[in-house]
């Protein structure tokens, strides 16, 4: 017998606890699964459904289940993930978990690009990137310099635009977005060469530029039962819990963005009111 969503997520979520997920990781299928809980309430379902996940993330985020999921955002794949463990779990009674073929191969950075590649390491650390930013930045690095390697270029200098254009193009099958975030990624490594005085030339002009429109969407709205189901759940006696409660309120009531809520200032207070 089908268990009701809400307790069917709140099992997987001691499955994944007990598994030994991060409490970041845990955090984000719980994101995953409130989400789907309030559209299943709507929708008057009390229990998950293969194809209800489909609506859910087809109508949210205009996704597909299908295996190919290039033409997805990141965003939308790792709900998918999320989803796909309720629906393992519903039907198996346990976690799905991806199996790996083996162990990776460590990186052994060419000879040749050596110094640049420390150096910049260095660079990210000292300059305040996030961890999860700075690990994906150097996996594009990683990547680019073991390709010139294979290409028989043994200096910097030699990148021209051919070069860049090349390597993108053996990631042809990937998004759109994909393919402008390894962009970003080399436009930080090639700024730091050329500041750094690595390299005689500035190589940012040698990246494409690549447009990418998401698709218009109706923005999804709350009811006023589920914004204060959503309030009473955060935790106001402690520094954590309050700034999270006010940082809700400001998009709740003033309807502020996510980047409009990153960027403010003390200032932006102080004697706003008299």
């Amino acid at each position: 017998m089908d268990k009701p969503i809400s307790e069917l997520c709140r099992e997987v979520l001691n499955q994944l606890k007990k598994a030994g997920y991060t409490d970041k990781g845990i955090a984000k299928h719980a994101s995953t699964y409130r989400m789907i809980i309030l559209f299943a309430e709507s929708r008057g379902q009390m229990y998950y459904s293969e194809e209800l996940g489909r609506t859910f993330v087809m109508e949210r985020y205009g996704a597909t289940f299908d295996s190919k999921r290039c033409n997805n955002s990141q965003h939308a794949n790792e709900k998918i993930v999320h989803l796909e463990k309720l629906w393992h779990y519903q039907n198996y009674g346990t976690i799905y978990f991806s199996t790996k073929t083996g162990k990776k191969k460590p990186f052994c950075c060419p000879d040749c690009f050596k110094a640049e590649y420390e150096v910049f390491c260095k660079y990210c650390q000292v300059h305040d990137y996030a961890v999860e930013s700075r690990r994906t930045i150097i996996y594009v690095i990683k990547k680019f310099l073991v390709y010139l390697e294979a290409q028989k270029m043994f200096s910097i200098n030699d990148i021209s635009a051919e070069t860049v254009t090349r390597f993108l193009s053996t990631h042809a099958d990937c998004s759109t977005v994909y393919l402008k975030n390894m962009v970003s990624k080399l436009r930080i490594f090639f700024r730091f060469l050329y500041h750094d005085g690595l390299t005689t030339r500035d190589l940012t002009f040698l990246l494409p530029q690549i447009r990418y429109t998401r698709e218009a969407f109706l923005p999804s709205s709350w009811t006023k039962v589920d914004i204060t189901k959503l309030l009473a759940t955060v935790n106001r006696n402690n520094p954590c819990g309050k700034r999270d409660y006010a940082m809700l309120i400001l998009v709740i009531r003033l309807g502020l963005r996510t980047k409009d809520i990153h960027n403010l200032k003390l200032s932006d207070f102080v004697g706003a009111k008299r």
